[in-house]
């Protein structure tokens, strides 16, 4: 990316959402994220187009119309709202799939769709207050229900995305393949010179639009929604969407009787000033391996959106990431002092003492690495010769004295 985005560029094809998170240490009562490496695994099921009816085939082919033609009228995006990020690790206290999903039709979607009639902002306070009883924030048992304010932005495949909550404060930076990380409460930002596993927010995040092939079957259902399911009984796969926009709604893939693919949920959709339907609130669930109902919640990211804007103008500053004076700066494309060239690379770290608005622009210039440590040996001084040989002098006296005591005991011993 360089200048100000083209604006004849779109983001290209977009996949379903691998969301793909590590652990990061944080304030109490608080996780950046959880590794989903079932996120990662590709669904082995394959399904013949041979197999497809002929309504299938012609609804996919216009589904896919549908979405190029939104693929290529987005060139940027700018997304604001609400996210709550949930963890479930014990799977007998988990809340039920059918619980998690009460609470996003019967109380987000009404609060949302209240919200943005209303044009009333949402507070932390409510919030948590909605959420505190089924998603507490008690990692000690595994569980998380912890909200955070997002603001995103996006263009091509270069993703800016800032959470706060309270005078918290993190930022992610995905930029030309490269990766920027501040974190508030630890003072500190990393460089990465690719992307990490941490999770980070897309477009496809708030506008999923799923591969299809694996579809075979068009279900006859209400005239606003539609459902697209595979003919084959042993895989529950079924995509439920508006029947004229092609909204996704419903994204379930149930693979085996104890997988499900990572469940996508959107509802409350609302059209942007370029008639591209988004969602007011949306989730990504995944859910506990297991073969007996109840299915139940393994981790989940629930977004209330409060405004999309799309095709803004975005330009390299839009991604410039600023810290503060004291941030410790750690760096990961350098080498470790004193280590081969074939060593891996390890960080370098420096403490920044004013504000800096770019740390990639600042990491390059010269003189921004800390100067290299020596660690020679110091070359020994007279003085330290001379304590050194004072040390020898009084242990010798103390052994002399200790001779002369016991030399003196033992003729004693002797007279009588």
């Amino acid at each position: 990316m360089h200048g100000q985005h083209s604006p004849h560029r779109g983001f290209g094809p977009l996949l379903p959402l691998l969301v793909i998170t590590c652990s990061l240490s944080g304030p109490p009562g608080h996780r950046a994220g959880v590794t989903h490496a079932d996120d990662r695994q590709t669904e082995s099921v394959t399904t013949p187009v041979s197999q497809r009816t002929p309504e299938a085939e012609r609804e996919i082919v216009r589904l896919e119309a549908i979405w190029a033609d939104w693929r290529q009228r987005i060139k940027t995006c700018r997304i604001t709202g609400w996210k709550l990020q949930v963890m479930q690790r014990n799977e007998s206290t988990a809340i039920p799939r059918d619980t998690f999903l009460s609470l996003v039709e019967d109380t987000f979607v009404p609060i949302m769709s209240e919200a943005a009639a209303k044009q009333t902002e949402l507070t932390l306070e409510r919030l948590d207050s909605l959420t505190a009883a089924l998603l507490p924030n008690d990692l000690q048992n595994g569980s998380l229900g912890r909200w955070e304010q997002f603001s995103m932005t996006g263009a091509l495949d270069d993703y800016m995305t800032t959470y706060t909550r309270n005078n918290e404060k993190r930022v992610m930076v995905r930029k030309d393949g490269k990766e920027q990380e501040y974190i508030s409460w630890s003072r500190q930002a990393n460089l990465r010179p690719t992307a990490s596993r941490l999770f980070m927010e897309k477009l496809d995040t708030f506008l999923h639009l799923p591969d299809l092939a694996v579809l075979t079957r068009l279900e006859a259902g209400e005239e606003t929604r539609r459902v697209l399911l595979n003919g084959d009984s042993r895989e529950g796969f079924r995509l439920e969407y508006a029947a004229q926009s092609g909204f996704v709604y419903r994204d379930t893939r149930h693979i085996a009787p104890s997988w499900y693919v990572p469940e996508r949920i959107q509802e409350a959709p609302f059209d942007t000033s370029e008639g591209i339907p988004f969602p007011r609130v949306c989730a990504t669930v995944r859910y506990h391996k297991h073969v007996g109902p109840p299915l139940r919640v393994r981790s989940a990211e629930l977004y209330l959106v409060d405004s999309v804007t799309l095709n803004l103008p975005v330009t390299e500053e839009d991604f410039a990431l600023s810290v503060p004076s004291g941030t410790a700066i750690v760096e990961y494309t350098q080498t470790k002092e004193g280590a081969s060239q074939a060593a891996t690379p390890g960080p370098v770290a420096r403490r920044v003492t004013q504000p800096v608005p770019d740390v990639l622009a600042a990491s390059s210039q010269e003189g921004f690495a800390p100067p290299p440590r020596r660690h020679t040996p110091a070359p020994m001084d007279v003085p330290s010769a001379e304590r050194r040989l004072g040390l020898l002098g009084l242990l010798l006296t103390v052994n002399a004295i200790l001779l002369v005591l016991a030399s003196a005991w033992w003729l004693a011993a002797r007279r009588r």
